[in-house]
């Protein structure tokens, strides 16, 4: 790696000492690298802060899939297209054996050895056909290939609960980097380690994600909330023996019980004035997990029913007919397929259980509903009875907002509606929704 990185070091000079001569030259070389110089050395630099890293990487593959690509490039069209760049790339590392972080790391150092070799024929007929190998390659989507480079991927994909394919880029690297510890921590490669899981995981039908432990936070967070109250409580001491003294209180118990009183009254202040400094440093030892997301341009990715809940009193009949033109903007502003909206009603508190014009606003509900539905919506209603507060002497929604999303949540997950005195609309919409 040192002499690789040696080289690209070499290639940056080239390109800046060439560059003075095309400035002035036009030749079709001369205008490919005034047009293309600061590219190439921005690649350049990238692959030699890549070097840094220590990280052991197939330089050599990578060279000859340069002058591989290179030579597909200048013996038949100029520009070889994406499909061509990404034959040549899988048949260059067939048979290497990348880890995850090697594969990871490929592009920039596929693209460093481009502008490498690139650098070598500068000033030379042969340097044009060098850049547009370099364009070629930057058409090929790494992300699908990665399961070609990496065996571990390969083992991934055949995830028996199909959950893995169907992963955002971003949550697969995090798996990776997460397979790869667990890996490290078994003290073997990760194809043996991937091999193991999978074959656990589709005994047990399993998603193989299942298997990951995510490092305890709990030794870090403690140390953290221990090291705020410590802090609070020896400046709080400090300071209140210091007032103490200060204010002349003679040495004994009455210093002693005077500085403790006088610290309990500072530990809180101190406690409160501390805080955001240990917020910040537990922001920086104890980043947020990621939740794991779907690529929604994967084939075969549907997104999952939503329902959208408005918990809302019952209205008056006359009011009814204001809230179509509100509810119809809400249902049509999620632009999420298969979405439906659940009115959660409540009567109005009385002293009664019922009410002459119960009857009435309830069927101005519904025609509301019917009429959102007819425009093409799909919106439904759940309206609960008054029982007797217990805590006062009112009729009312069982725990009033509480209660009714509790009984919302067992009619998704049980189908019993029994807390419920009406529903009404799109009934479908209760159904598989989240």
């Amino acid at each position: 790696m040192n002499d690789y990185r040696r080289a690209l070091k070499r290639a940056i000079r080239a390109l800046k000492t060439h560059m003075k001569t095309a400035l002035e030259g036009e030749k079709e070389e001369h205008v490919w690298l005034r047009e293309n110089e600061a590219m190439l050395r921005a690649t350049l630099s990238a692959g030699v802060r890549l070097c840094r890293a220590r990280a052991a990487l197939p330089v050599e593959t990578a060279l000859r899939f340069a002058d591989d690509l290179f030579s597909l490039t200048v013996s038949g069209a100029h520009d070889p297209g994406p499909d061509a760049a990404a034959g040549v790339l899988t048949r260059a590392f067939s048979g290497a054996v990348l880890t995850f972080s090697q594969t990871e790391k490929l592009p920039v150092l596929l693209f460093s050895a481009l502008a490498l070799r690139a650098a070598g024929d500068v000033g030379t007929p042969r340097f044009p056909d060098r850049v547009r190998a370099f364009y070629a390659l930057r058409r090929v989507d790494f992300n699908a290939l990665f399961p070609a480079l990496c065996a571990g991927e390969g083992l991934l994909e055949q995830d028996p609960a199909g959950v893995y394919p169907k992963m955002s880029p971003r949550t697969k690297k995090s798996y990776r980097r997460a397979f790869a510890a667990a890996a490290r921590r078994a003290k073997t490669d990760e194809k043996t380690y991937l091999e193991g899981l999978l074959r656990c995981a589709k005994r047990e039908g399993r998603h193989v994600g299942d298997y990951l432990k995510p490092k305890s936070r709990a030794p870090v967070g403690t140390l953290l909330l221990l090291a705020q109250a410590g802090s609070a409580r020896a400046a709080a001491l400090a300071l209140g023996f210091f007032a103490v003294k200060a204010a002349g209180v003679p040495d004994g118990w009455t210093y002693a019980a005077a500085g403790l009183a006088f610290a309990g009254v500072l530990f809180f202040p101190f406690y409160t004035l501390l805080q955001p400094l240990f917020y910040k440093l537990g922001a920086a030892t104890l980043p947020p997990r990621e939740l794991m997301s779907l690529d929604p341009d994967r084939p075969g990715f549907s997104p999952p029913p939503s329902l959208i809940v408005v918990s809302a009193i019952l209205p008056a009949a006359p009011a009814a007919a204001s809230w179509e033109r509100k509810l119809s903007d809400l249902y049509y502003a999620s632009r999420v397929p298969d979405t439906g909206v659940l009115l959660l009603l409540d009567k109005k508190s009385a002293d009664t259980p019922f009410l002459p014009s119960d009857e009435t606003d309830l069927q101005a509900v519904r025609r509301l509903v019917d009429r959102l539905n007819a425009a093409g919506g799909r919106f439904a209603f759940a309206l609960r009875p008054r029982v007797k507060n217990e805590t006062g002497d009112d009729y009312c929604g069982f725990e009033r907002k509480r209660g009714a999303l509790t009984a919302l949540s067992v009619l998704l997950t049980d189908g019993d509606g029994s807390a419920f005195e009406a529903l009404g609309g799109d009934l479908t919409l209760l159904k598989n929704r989240e």
